[in-house]
């Protein structure tokens, strides 16, 4: 009999695949794969004094990761 917490097998696999690139100044962009279905999102980060930014920072992103 297999005890109930055995964790030799596990329950489900997560896979994402992502590919990141510069676009120009400290403008990025991802493309992620998750489960079939293909996501692009982009980051900015204004230079100072400089322009402002087309994106979300990555800290923006990082912060809004944990909320969901």
């Amino acid at each position: 009999m297999t005890p109930a917490n055995d964790r030799s097998e596990p329950a489900f696999t997560f896979v994402v695949r992502s590919d990141a690139e510069t676009l120009d100044g400290l403008r990025k962009q991802a493309v992620l794969t998750s489960g079939g279905a293909e996501f692009t999102i982009y980051c900015d980060e204004a230079a100072p004094g400089g322009e402002a930014s087309t994106a979300p920072s990555p800290m923006a992103y990082f912060a809004a990761s944990i909320l969901f």
